[in-house]
């Protein structure tokens, strides 16, 4: 057995090692994203064969995230998969990784041949744009947003930048009760959006140690936007959270492009998330004209193999 523990605060300076020597700019490798949704997803880590396993659980179903190292170590990053099918194996399940790139498909292909079946996950496939484009919106393509941007500013002329600190968490807190209860009254009251709320909440109540930036809007006195995100690799922030009241035009593009202004003028790409296969979600991503999405799969090993198959 693997030994996998729940993933607590403490454990950030451990997993951000893994992170940093491999340089990933995807959601999946950042720890504040993986603490923030930890209770949702009951997520659990462990280190074997000097690779990180981490295992998220929910929908009454486990899986792991592709095995980080410090380094392209295929011996080591094969014992890792082995020694977590065994694992699974154990508790009676049969392996699945998720999240997995086209990298990653590619390395588990050549070194277990025909032993994973692979299926696309197009609702988890990460948004990465232009940072450059994201900050000045420059071009024909993205003059709606800059219109829209216009619109707000013309009708708010006082607004505010206020940024996010562990000092005022409380006033972005007090906003996300009140956009949660407009969603409440739009939608119903559902799993998703308590989950979501939830995870907002463990990472404001923790920011000070996380060491995210945030950024938030104001008018009349009032916070209006809030958003928060932190750097996944050298060249890439990862915006983790963005909320706005609906009823400003132009409020999502505003905060979007000032919180890029404000704290990421060096980031070269912005890594958005997934839509989630939400409709909505996935056509207000598609419309800042993504430079690409992450190709992700879902890897499933097959029935172990006979002995005349396995070569023995």
């Amino acid at each position: 057995m693997l030994g996998f523990k729940e993933l607590e605060l403490s454990d950030r300076d451990i997993l951000n090692r893994f992170f940093a020597a491999c340089q990933n700019q995807n959601t999946e490798c950042s720890f504040t994203n993986l603490f923030m949704w930890r209770r949702c997803y009951a997520v659990r880590w462990a280190v074997t064969d000097s690779h990180l396993i981490v295992e998220p659980n929910a929908f009454e179903e486990s899986w792991i995230l592709p095995p980080y190292g410090f380094e392209e170590d295929d011996r080591l990053f094969k014992a890792a998969i082995e020694h977590a099918a065994e694992d699974y194996r154990d508790r009676h399940k049969r392996l699945m990784i998720r999240a997995v790139t086209e990298k990653d498909r590619e390395r588990l292909e050549r070194l277990f041949p025909g032993r994973f079946e692979f299926e696309e996950e197009p609702d988890i496939e990460d948004y990465i744009y232009d940072g450059e484009k994201m900050r000045t919106l420059a071009g024909r393509k993205l003059s709606k947003k800059r219109n829209h941007i216009n619109a707000f500013k013309n009708e708010h002329p006082d607004y505010e930048l206020v940024p996010l600190t562990p000092y005022n968490a409380d006033l972005a807190w007090d906003f996300v009760e009140h956009w949660c209860g407009e969603r409440n009254r739009e939608e119903g009251i559902n799993d998703s959006l308590l989950c979501e709320r939830e995870a907002i909440a463990d990472a404001l109540d923790n920011m000070g140690y996380l060491g995210f930036k945030g950024l938030m809007v104001r008018v009349d006195g009032r916070v209006v936007a809030m958003t928060f995100g932190d750097m996944v690799n050298e060249e890439t922030v990862l915006i983790h959270v963005e909320k706005a009241f609906s009823e400003y035009r132009g409020l999502y593009p505003l905060i979007n492009q000032e919180f890029l202004n404000y704290y990421w003028q060096d980031a070269v790409y912005v890594n958005r998330e997934e839509d989630m296969g939400l409709e909505g979600l996935r056509h207000a991503k598609v419309s800042y004209y993504p430079l690409y999405q992450v190709v992700k799969y879902k890897a499933v090993l097959k029935d172990e193999p006979t002995d005349d198959q396995s070569g023995h």
